[in-house]
């Protein structure tokens, strides 16, 4: 299955048609499409690989969407961080999901920074800290990097084995679990 089909589908059929509202601005069907495929270009420009994990740090937002969808196009996982989480919870997490890449918004410029210090270290597969919404010191502008990507969508394979998500419980018990959910029970539940 190509990565990111439903986002494509829906770009062909709905063209100019909204898609997302947010704050005062609409956002068609194509700008989406446009705006998943730029974020995945960017990612894979990183070098980073299918199957590898991206964890995300936003508020809601339009990135958030774009992370979504383009972490989705690149075949890579995607970890949702909790923004009420401790930096010592965050770092447990992306320690236990191997993460090689974290995206923080604006807000959270201090866990970027004390992240960007912990990467090959207590994080050892962590490669990329990117920022987006205000560039902190040490964060990549993953902003810009975005920009100046390509709109096409990478011509991507997954297969119904691919890890797309690992969701972390709130550790209410104890420390937070991942659950994986793969290509096939993602499409189960639909």
């Amino acid at each position: 299955m190509i990565a990111g089909r439903l986002i494509s589908w829906a770009a062909a059929q709905h063209g100019q048609r909204p898609s997302l509202v947010f704050r005062d601005r609409s956002h068609s069907h194509l700008e989406v499409e446009a705006r998943s495929n730029r974020f995945a270009q960017a990612l894979i420009a990183l070098g980073l690989q299918p199957g590898e994990r991206l964890a995300v740090l936003l508020e809601n937002s339009v990135e958030s969407l774009d992370s979504l969808f383009g972490a989705e196009k690149a075949a890579l996982t995607y970890v949702a961080l909790n923004a009420r989480h401790t930096l010592a919870e965050h770092l447990e997490i992306l320690a236990d999901a191997q993460a090689s890449a974290v995206l923080v918004g604006p807000g959270f410029g201090e866990v970027a920074s004390a992240l960007a210090a912990a990467a090959g270290g207590k994080l050892p597969a962590l490669r990329h800290v990117l920022g987006v919404g205000g560039v902190t010191p040490g964060v990549a502008d993953f902003g810009a990097a975005c920009a100046a990507a390509a709109a096409e969508a990478p011509a991507i394979e997954i297969g119904p084995q691919h890890l797309v998500r690992i969701a972390y419980t709130s550790g209410t018990t104890g420390k937070p679990k991942g659950v994986a959910y793969t290509q096939a029970r993602l499409q189960a539940r639909l």
